[in-house]
């Protein structure tokens, strides 16, 4: 076998190492192969069909998840005719007459191929027509190759083929809608026996297997260029002339297309007022999510477009400012979303035809027109001005800006009150793991780590839980280790603690512990090299950039803060294009590196003060969990109470801080609202001028991000200390400077409570208050 080094270049050659070799000419290469697995592309060049059927089966039986392999058929070479079919299972079509069954459509298909070729005199048996599926219970799909004693001279033979078809289906009353026209074009990839498109969910895997009634076939003939015994070549001289014009053509793919569409997006009987909560049958689930469909609120939310970012003004729209519930009918945000995910479509639509075919983009237009103006018969904004206006609005001011959860999620709660009301009995279950259960209380720092392939650490917070890394990293002295951060400012603190920590210590092979941040590297333009450095500390959005070839397994994964890490698989920062890739996926890159990083390494620890059964089943699907290799620690120790103090509107709160500085006492402050802050901020300088204070935000000096690498330090001199959820996790401040510390939502939180309690466990010399604007 030759293994090609790098990309196919324009000519449609393939470079292997120093030697080049024609795809179409070399008498060395027999088939060409294209594997997608990753993200990223290889290629591969066999002697002979037979030897490429044997690398698919090894690979097939050793790691099937990476038997992902494509034969190149390129526009001149020979081959079999074939044809793609897929049907899609949607609750619209549970009333249709017609069987999408698997094997009712192969029958059908089978018959009308037979049919068909007889018809213009191509000879063909029913056992010639041979069948790779991959259905599954939502959809069904398979490959048809049409072999027998003659093969098809190039794709434009193969397309004129396609042409006739759906020419002869159309006059014979058939379906026509099931039949892909785009696997037709000038450079082929067609999946192989017993391969399935790259995916890190086993779940979304499907491989393709031949169909029952093709048993005895030989697994090579499944190959469209193995055309042995085949020597009667197909011209377009040979096909009668077809009887359409191409522009009816055009005409059937766009109508396929509205079909496709609005199978996809209309379901107006079921829009109601839960439509956020229940019974959203999202056809991008998988293009924006990027996993299957499970019953979460972030799923449901995740696959609406963005409704509108000013989501006070949505909500006043949405519900009765009398009685504080929703409108009948859909609330405002969900009829726009849908309005606009339909137009998203359209405009998907219109890309794949030339650009200067007006009539085409028209009709698709008032295709989706036609379809948002049934969404809208359910909604209390079915006016004709209204919807025209909207749609238009669409095409003149809508841009893809990402999901906005927060906005969503708010409007979901109006929707259903109860939505987030979770059994936390049962989010903490942790009764199927109790063989591997340690509990234990601690005086008051955590235990020592022992060494075992799965350690979790359920700890309050303030009970040593990172520096007991440190402690390990001492005792045990591993030589690679890998630490994840769900965000860069919890990375710069991280890496100046460990190092901090480890001062003076060294690995077994004499060398001094040192981390990195991957960020420092990002600036220094020395990321390419990040493999000489064996201790690093790496953001979760950017695992992706490790697995360059250059990866080597870790003695030591640290998880600290499992839950914000593994909560960052659903950031919309996660579903942004790769710069200068945009081809690659950043969530499954990550997902698979995430997965790879806890399947090799020699020891996994995943610290968290609120450790939820969810991550640890999710650990324990990636590494099932035996008594020998797993322990889930949970530190019982009591958290001392505190009290928390409510005021009932935020200027209240903010003239309480006001004094608070004004009298000398250093605050702290968490702000929810970034605006607020800066607001805040402001008062603050004109009233106190000479308050020294620092506001760290998604948008305020980069350079403010170093002082996190050691807050002891950088904040020791400060009279006040602000910050949004930007740097909220995993920053350690253990300065015994009286500070009262503060927590202010600047929006309502609570309805129709005047008091309300909380806890904290932070030390005895920080002053607690909680703010919360409560609407009466």
């Amino acid at each position: 076998m030759l293994t090609a080094l790098s990309k196919v270049s324009l000519n449609n050659k393939i470079e292997l190492g120093n030697r080049h070799y024609d795809v179409k000419a070399s008498r060395d290469i027999q088939v060409v192969a294209e594997s997608k697995f990753e993200g990223s592309k290889n290629f591969f060049a066999f002697e002979s069909h037979a030897e490429f059927m044997n690398f698919i089966r090894n690979q097939h039986e050793s790691e099937p998840h990476k038997c992902n392999f494509y034969e190149i058929v390129e526009s001149n070479q020979k081959s079999f005719w074939y044809l793609d079919v897929d049907a899609v299972f949607t609750k619209f079509e549970e009333s249709m007459e017609q069987d999408l069954s698997p094997e009712t459509l192969i029958k059908t298909v089978k018959s009308n191929v037979v049919s068909f070729l007889t018809d213009i005199n191509l000879e063909t048996a029913y056992e010639d027509i041979l069948i790779l599926e991959s259905s599954n219970s939502l959809k069904t799909s398979f490959h048809v190759i049409i072999r027998g004693a003659w093969v098809t001279e190039n794709s434009s033979v193969r397309k004129q083929l396609y042409h006739l078809f759906i020419q002869w289906l159309k006059e014979n009353g058939k379906e026509t809608g099931f039949l892909d026209s785009a696997v037709y074009g000038g450079w082929q990839n067609f999946r192989t026996i017993y391969s399935t498109k790259w995916s890190t969910f086993e779940k979304g895997r499907r491989y393709m297997k031949p169909h029952a009634d093709n048993r005895d076939v030989a697994d090579v003939e499944y190959f469209l260029t193995y055309l042995e015994g085949n020597e009667r070549v197909i011209g377009n001289s040979h096909l009668p002339q077809l009887q359409i014009a191409e522009s009816e053509y055009r005409i059937l793919k766009h109508k396929k297309q509205s079909d496709k569409l609005h199978n996809e997006t209309f379901n107006s009987k079921t829009i109601d007022r839960d439509l956020l909560i229940e019974n959203i049958e999202n056809a991008y689930q998988e293009e924006i999510v990027g996993r299957p469909h499970d019953e979460s609120i972030e799923f449901y939310v995740k696959c609406i477009p963005n409704g509108n970012k000013n989501a006070d003004k949505v909500m006043n729209d949405a519900n009765d400012t009398k009685v504080r519930t929703l409108y009948e009918g859909q609330p405002w945000v969900v009829w726009w979303s849908v309005g606009a995910a339909i137009h998203r479509a359209v405009k998907e639509s219109i890309k794949l035809n030339p650009k200067d075919d007006v009539t085409v983009s028209e009709e698709l237009n008032a295709t989706g027109l036609g379809i948002f103006w049934k969404w809208s018969d359910n909604s209390s904004k079915s006016d004709k001005w209204m919807v025209e206006k909207t749609w238009q609005g669409y095409q003149t001011n809508y841009r893809e800006s990402g999901y906005n959860l927060g906005t969503l999620r708010r409007l979901a709660k109006l929707c259903n009150p109860q939505v987030f009301e979770f059994n936390y009995e049962a989010f903490e279950d942790f009764s199927p793991y109790s063989e591997v259960i340690e509990r234990y209380i601690s005086d008051p720092w955590v235990k020592p780590y022992p060494r075992c392939n799965q350690l979790f650490e359920k700890s309050p917070m303030g009970t040593g839980k990172s520096v007991a890394v440190s402690q390990h990293i001492i005792t045990f002295k591993p030589n690679r280790v890998i630490c994840l951060s769900p965000r860069q400012s919890f990375a710069s603190n991280f890496v100046g603690n460990l190092n901090s920590n480890l001062e003076g210590h060294h690995n077994r092979d004499e060398k001094p512990f040192h981390f990195v941040n991957y960020a420092d590297l990002m600036k220094e333009g020395d990321f390419s090299c990040w493999y000489r450095h064996p201790y690093i500390v790496i953001q979760m959005e950017s695992l992706f950039k490790i697995g360059n070839g250059r990866f080597k397994e870790y003695d030591l994964f640290v998880c600290d803060e499992i839950e914000s890490n593994l909560k960052t698989f659903t950031s919309s920062t996660m579903l942004t294009p790769i710069d200068k890739q945009p081809s690659l996926n950043r969530l499954e890159l990550n997902m698979a590196m995430f997965q790879k990083l806890v399947q090799s390494s020699k020891q996994c620890i995943y610290l968290d003060a609120f450790l939820t059964r969810r991550t640890i089943d999710i650990i324990n699907d990636i590494v099932p969990f035996s008594k020998g290799n797993a322990i889930i620690r949970i530190n019982e120790r009591e958290v001392e109470s505190k009290n928390a103090t409510i005021y009932k509107h935020s200027e209240n709160f903010e003239n309480a801080m006001m004094k608070k500085l004004a009298t000398g006492e250093k605050i702290m402050v968490f702000w929810s609202s970034k605006q607020h802050g800066i607001n805040f901020e402001s008062t603050m300088r004109k009233k106190l001028p000479g308050i020294r204070c620092k506001f760290y935000h998604a948008d305020a000096d980069c350079f403010l991000d170093d002082d996190l690498t050691d807050v002891n330090d950088s904040w020791g001199n400060l009279d006040c200390v602000m910050y949004t959820s930007k740097v909220t996790v995993g920053v350690n401040f253990t300065n015994p400077v009286n500070y009262a510390f503060t927590l202010p939502y600047e929006f309502a939180l609570v309805s129709g409570h005047e008091t309300c309690t909380t806890s904290a466990d932070n030390n005895d010399k920080f002053n607690f208050a909680l703010a919360l604007q409560i609407d009466s």
